[in-house]
């Protein structure tokens, strides 16, 4: 999906490709911490 937000072809290409780095980055680090965390004990409502 692309935003047409203005600006040149050459800018957005610059700016979509030092994102990718910082959302690949930012996933990888909330996916680890999300397995150090300790998880819930599920427990039965009923």
């Amino acid at each position: 999906m692309k935003l047409v937000i203005g600006g040149t072809p050459e800018g957005a290409a610059l700016a979509q490709a030092d994102s990718w780095p910082k959302i690949l980055r930012f996933l990888i680090e909330a996916s680890l911490g999300q397995k150090k965390s300790p998880q819930r004990a599920r427990t039965k409502t009923n």
